[in-house]
């Protein structure tokens, strides 16, 4: 394998040696990209024993199966609409999302603000005074003197203090677990519904239930073994040496330009794509900006609680596909239909059905008491009408990822693309969710891409706009 370590220098060979650390959508982004062109000089090393990374899934002891969190696919590219059509899409089912909000003892259908006929009336008319004021606000206002300082200052100038208050800050303060004024806005691009008043109050006078808006709301989900299989079916068309799986990288030396993984293998390298949390990789490099990253970077941890159930799904739940929880006294901040993704998801789909539920936490968060959150999942599940009562629970299962979001925080802002051009000034490729710590480029689609570019560039001089320009990507 010539990025083994080897007397041969790399310089001699006719392509040059592209080492990728992590089997994740990025790695396997680029290596897919790199068989198109006919780089054949490469190779991944990944330290799990199974390939996707973050984007797996896992079947616990009663035959359920479980994501680490809730995975779909919809995409912002034709490229991976062509690669996600020739491999995946025949495997998958292709679902209508209806995502829910609960609030005051019932179900609102999402986007919130284009369904406020459903709030009880002193609260609807909050919201919409709110809408109101802003209307008149904005009329006076220059938008120079608009200017959003933070994402709590961007939800109030955008939704009013209704809506802010009832819904998207308790709602934000739960899935981010930071405070909302130290977080940018930048990564909202098309997550989050605009404002519309003549479209809200026409809702609100037809009793209109408005739930189509999104760039996902349709979206695919395998039908067996859940989002793994994406990565697995990807994987299959990479040779199977390219891709050494539990080969876990302990030390980077970016002056002799080698990896050294835990068995004492150095694998030598001219250009090195990872997707190692940027946090540690510039420790594991002895970069002098680690101190620099692990100041101003920040993210959170979250659990994942699946409930199996044994009977038939509620009648309530046969269509939903996920649902937000923004009140305090209910530990997780969105829940998961993850049956209704695909049937195969559980062991019996004639007489069960499964529940995948999260929970954010960080220093700011109250559930930190994992050993009992199970309970507490099942209590607020009870207390929210997923599920009857207890007994009803056959399965449980619990993952905790220690970093699951790279939080879009204002101080993110002022150093990450100074970090991530440094490194490529020294052909390190920082990218993926965690790898380039930009939570608004963060999906499936979007890491996979990540690779994609980062071969161009490194082969074709191409310009990468996903790292860059998020918001023409998600434009």
């Amino acid at each position: 394998m010539c990025l083994v370590a080897t007397k041969l220098k790399t310089t001699k060979q006719k392509q040059p040696s592209i080492l990728i650390l992590g089997a994740g959508p990025t790695g396997l982004g680029a290596a897919y990209r790199l068989q198109e062109l006919g780089h054949k000089n490469f190779l991944i090393l990944e330290k799990n024993k199974f390939v996707g990374g973050l984007a797996t899934s896992f079947t616990d002891k009663n035959g359920f199966t479980w994501d680490i969190g809730g995975h779909v696919i919809h995409s912002h590219y034709k490229y991976f609409d062509q690669v996600f059509n020739k491999h995946i899409l025949l495997h998958s089912y292709t679902l209508q999302r209806e995502a829910w909000v609960w609030l005051y003892k019932k179900f609102i259908p999402y986007p919130f603000q284009y369904n406020l006929h459903y709030l009880p009336q002193k609260i609807q008319n909050e919201c919409i005074e709110g809408l109101k004021n802003l209307k008149k606000n904005i009329a006076k206002l220059k938008s120079k003197e608009r200017k959003s300082k933070s994402f709590l200052d961007w939800i109030l100038e955008n939704f009013g203090k209704g809506i802010a208050n009832h819904f998207l800050i308790p709602q934000n303060i739960k899935t981010w677990g930071y405070p909302l004024e130290n977080l940018n806005y930048s990564w909202i691009g098309d997550r989050v519904a605009q404002i519309n008043l003549k479209r809200t109050l026409k809702n609100i006078a037809e009793k209109k239930d408005d739930i189509a808006w999104g760039p996902n709301n349709l979206f695919h989900f395998p039908k067996k073994r859940g989002t793994r299989f994406i990565w697995e079916k990807i994987a299959k068309t990479i040779p199977k040496e390219k891709i050494q799986i539990n080969n876990k990288v302990e030390k980077i030396n970016r002056e002799k330009k080698y990896v050294q993984t835990a068995n004492g293998q150095k694998y030598f390298y001219d250009s090195l794509i990872t997707s190692i949390p940027l946090t540690k990789l510039l420790k594991k490099s002895k970069h002098p900006l680690t101190k620099k990253a692990q100041k101003n970077l920040v993210s959170s941890q979250v659990t994942i609680v699946g409930l199996g159930v044994k009977g038939k799904t509620l009648k309530k739940l046969k269509t939903k596909c996920w649902m937000y929880f923004p009140e305090k006294n209910i530990p997780f901040f969105r829940a998961t239909v993850f049956s209704n993704y695909s049937k195969n998801n559980v062991p019996d789909h004639k007489n069960q059905w499964s529940l995948m539920l999260e929970i954010s936490q960080t220093k700011n968060t109250n559930f930190n008491n994992i050993g009992k959150l199970i309970d507490q999942v099942i209590d607020g599940a009870i207390q929210t009408k997923l599920i009857k009562n207890k007994n009803e629970v056959i399965s449980t299962w619990k993952h905790t990822e220690k970093l699951a979001y790279p939080t879009p925080t204002i101080s993110r802002d002022l150093v990450i693309d100074n970090i991530l051009k440094t490194l490529q000034k020294e052909q390190i490729y920082s990218r993926g969710r965690f790898g380039a710590w930009k939570y608004e480029v963060g999906n499936m689609d979007h890491s996979f891409m990540q690779g994609v570019e980062a071969v161009d560039n490194i082969l074709n001089d191409k310009k990468e706009v996903t790292i860059w320009k998020p918001n023409q990507v998600n434009g």
